[in-house]
């Protein structure tokens, strides 16, 4: 049963991640298992007592969460500990909130729906409360949803995913057709191509990185055995 979430508990310093346990259902997973069983109203299910291993990962299952239901989110207030460490974290429509202007072109209209996340002694994060309220027309296709910011994230487990298959060096078409087939056809994929491409190129820059860092341990590696051997660098304009 879920714990009385109006006090915030003291925890004191805390690392940003919560120790990892295999038992331990990730949220997704729990709640996909939950909708086949009982055929709720959404696949992502923001229920109370949902624990996140890092608050991140609340951020990306509530983003889940508006894609299912046509809106986008973002980040909002947030609560520091006696430690100065964050201890709560609300996310809401990006509709929330009122504009400065009476007349400005702000989309900001007072959306209530958000999601609040709560620190507790086990260093995770816990859903404390989730209003569901909209009062504005939600997206209904993929390229409507796609307008929102927060549907050109591309969370973690995607890019985990991506990085892999670039790793065995399955084209970019190719990766954009297997990320679509988790979300049953490719048009269903909540970021474009082009979003993908930049991830791809980061990649790229960051395997670039660590190759040249590994072939210089091996070089320094084969030096200490050898005294002989010997090798230059030449950097370029970066260092």
């Amino acid at each position: 049963k879920f714990r009385d979430c109006t006090l915030l508990v003291r925890i004191g310093n805390a690392p940003e991640e919560r120790d990892a346990n295999p038992s331990r259902v990730p949220a997704l997973e729990a709640s996909m298992r939950a909708y086949a069983d009982n055929k709720v109203v959404t696949v992502v299910n923001p229920a109370l007592g949902t624990s996140f291993d890092i608050v991140e990962k609340a951020y990306e299952f509530y983003n889940l969460y508006s894609w299912e239901t046509g809106f986008g989110v973002r980040y909002a207030k947030s609560r520091l500990n006696v430690h100065r460490e964050k201890c709560m974290h609300e996310f809401v429509c990006a509709c929330a909130g009122k504009p400065l202007q009476s007349n400005s072109r702000s989309t900001r209209c007072g959306f209530p729906a958000l999601m609040q996340v709560l620190r507790w002694d086990d260093k995770g994060w816990y859903i404390c409360e989730h209003k569901a309220e909209d009062n504005h027309a939600v997206s209904v296709n993929c390229m409507e949803k796609l307008h929102w910011k927060s549907h050109r994230h591309i969370d973690r487990y995607t890019r985990d995913l991506v990085k892999q298959l670039r790793e065995n060096n399955i084209s970019l078409s190719k990766v954009y057709s297997v990320v679509g087939s988790f979300f049953g056809y490719v048009k269903e994929v909540p970021f474009t191509k082009r979003s993908l491409k930049t991830l791809c190129g980061k990649l790229n820059r960051e395997q670039s990185k660590n190759d040249a860092t590994k072939t210089i341990e091996v070089f320094n590696a084969m030096r200490a055995e050898d005294p002989e051997f010997k090798y230059s660098l030449q950097v370029d304009s970066d260092g």
